[in-house]
């Protein structure tokens, strides 16, 4: 998590960008490997070079290791040192150095933001490479386990709003029978570390609860990815206690 200076330097040609990380410079250099990847980076020169050349004429280094508050003004310390702004040595857009840390939009950047966020769809060759990153990638042991402890005993807290909206989406929905059964019936819900158990009045009121209401039904069914009856470190079961309201409609 080491904050500070770092360059972005073609190993053929020599030329760098300069840049500071205030997070972390594994954050910094992930963020900028996506946007060129995808050709959004803000330095078309760098992004340019990047498509000329590909990613592996680039090497990722650190100049100096600073807290973030002295990011910016060591950036521009090796900005001028290094002329990363001239076109015969660098990369840089500008000859200032700029930081968005602390940095707060104005209203309508957040909605622009979010405007061009919504209308980006992938393209046929990005959805090809994020699927082929992904084959035979698999989780260890340990990082399974972090995963499960992180999500045992989550809730989400449902505002007014967010019901209303739920409740208007689910009255538009077509049950089956045989799920409205299932999708009704109350259920139970055993901690497979402490053995506490949730009483449920059913698989929706699981859902308002932060589970997952279609691998709930499926867990309580034994079908599909939950044959195994667990999700999210609980097994569930159906409450024969207590009996389903039958519709006498």
């Amino acid at each position: 998590m080491q904050t500070g200076v770092y360059t972005i330097t073609n190993t053929i040609n020599g030329k760098m960008y300069v840049g500071s990380a205030a997070q972390s410079f594994a954050k910094r250099w992930s963020v900028h490997k996506s946007q060129l990847r995808s050709g959004t980076h803000h330095s078309k020169y760098l992004q340019n070079a990047w498509s000329a050349h590909g990613s592996t004429a680039f090497k990722f280094e650190i100049l100096e290791v600073c807290p973030p508050y002295e990011c910016v003004s060591l950036e521009q310390f090796w900005l001028t040192t290094l002329l990363a702004y001239d076109r015969k040595y660098g990369y840089n857009a500008r000859p200032t150095a700029a930081s968005m840390f602390g940095y707060t939009h104005t209203k309508d950047a957040v909605e622009e933001i979010r405007r061009r966020n919504k209308a980006w769809r992938p393209t046929a060759l990005t959805r090809e490479r994020m699927r082929s990153g992904q084959l035979g990638r698999k989780q260890t042991t340990e990082t399974k386990a972090k995963i499960s402890k992180g999500h045992l005993g989550k809730t989400v807290v449902w505002t007014e709003t967010a019901r209303k909206k739920l409740s208007a989406t689910l009255r538009k929905r077509t049950f089956y029978p045989k799920q409205t059964r299932t999708d009704r019936k109350p259920c139970i819900a055993t901690n497979l570390s402490s053995g506490q158990q949730l009483f449920f009045e059913s698989a929706w009121a699981a859902g308002m609860r932060g589970f997952c209401h279609s691998s709930v039904t499926r867990a309580l069914r034994r079908v599909g990815s939950n044959k195994s009856g667990t999700h999210k470190g609980y097994r569930w079961d159906y409450d024969d206690r207590y009996e389903t309201p039958k519709n006498n409609s």
